[in-house]
């Protein structure tokens, strides 16, 4: 059972993760259009990443309390540090307003001040995971798993289509129907990232091509009843099968010539790719001040791609290296080293 085993590295997550992030990155400096459109399998890709990551580090024996201390130290307690340092710097040295209502739903990762939704998502799923360990484990065949997962997709369509005017409509049902949104859609890809190990590269391209005939199909439909190509991010809040199925058709391509382009790397790309990977969570906390600056220029998209990706890895770089070679040196308490690397790196 793979939950009772050693960590396994696999490089092909490191390598897809790098590719999630740098794509939400990309994202953010809205590019045009059709870029924007190519690049729109990133969140789902990073949900899948993090199951299949579950699936090899998971261990079944272990304390559930006890999981979901470390997850919440990993996921809540990084941001929060950022989100405190950020507010402080926005308010006492560049003298911004911010409302309490932002700085609140920032924390608890609503609305915010954007871009934080994502790691409530995360955190939802790092709650849910050993569930969805043991519900993915009595799922029996691929054939039969990948029948459950359409036949979920299926169920949760109908249920947001009849169901997410009456959660917007209600302000006290509002934030109940955003969870119920992410967490359903969600889980299923999860799910996904948690079996993919056993499943064949010729399954998985099957998959991948079945999930492009279903964006097709919904895209013509779209097209012929609105009369233009409708981009799926309409269909991202909250997420739709149309969304989802131009994501994952992409997702598991990428798994699939996932090895092949990490052979292709030379070793110096490896190393880059494995430091993003490694610290993902602080890269794109980072990225989020950079993105408000770029914001306020008028410059090519590409040279602000370049430029908040770039500087935000570089904070991060700096940030690692100062933890790593001044501040840990001169401890010697193991527990708390691990506290911090646990905290500023991840």
């Amino acid at each position: 059972m793979v939950g009772t085993k050693p960590i396994m590295r696999n490089n092909k997550i490191d390598l897809l993760r790098f590719i999630g992030l740098a794509m939400i990155v990309f994202a953010h400096i809205s590019p045009p259009t059709l870029l924007f459109q190519i690049r729109n399998f990133d969140v789902p890709l990073m949900v899948f990443i993090s199951g299949v990551s579950f699936k090899l580090s998971y261990k079944p024996n272990k304390s559930y309390i006890n999981y979901i201390w470390k997850r919440v130290k990993r996921l809540v307690f990084p941001p929060w540090i950022f989100l405190a340092f950020f507010f402080i710097i926005s308010h006492f040295v560049f003298k911004n307003e911010i409302p309490m209502h932002s700085i609140v739903t920032s924390f608890i990762f609503l609305s915010g001040i954007g871009y934080v939704w994502i790691i409530g998502v995360f955190l939802l799923m790092s709650f849910i995971a050993p569930f969805l360990y043991s519900v993915e484990k009595r799922m029996g065949a691929n054939s039969h798993f990948f029948i459950y997962i359409v036949l979920a997709f299926v169920f949760y369509e109908v249920f947001q289509q009849s169901t997410h005017q009456y959660f917007i409509a209600n302000k006290y049902l509002k934030i109940i129907g955003r969870i119920i949104f992410y967490i359903i859609p969600y889980s299923i890809i999860y799910l996904l990232g948690i079996r993919i190990l056993r499943f064949s590269k010729k399954s998985i391209a099957i998959i991948s091509g079945f999930c492009f005939l279903v964006f097709a199909a919904l895209g013509v439909c779209l097209y012929i009843r609105e009369g233009y190509f409708v981009p799926t991010q309409i269909y991202k809040f909250p997420l739709s099968t149309y969304y989802v199925s131009y994501a994952m058709a992409i997702s598991m391509l990428l798994w699939v010539v996932g090895d092949f382009i990490w052979l292709k790397l030379n070793e110096k790309l490896k190393v880059f790719v494995l430091f993003v990977s490694e610290n993902s969570i602080w890269i794109y906390l980072w990225h989020i001040p950079f993105v408000f600056l770029i914001n306020t220029w008028d410059a090519n998209f590409i040279l602000e791609y370049v430029l908040v990706l770039f500087l935000a890895i570089l904070m991060v770089f700096i940030q690692v290296n100062f933890l790593e070679k001044v501040i840990i040196t001169k401890l010697s308490n193991k527990k708390t080293i691990k506290n911090l690397r646990v905290l500023f790196k991840g």
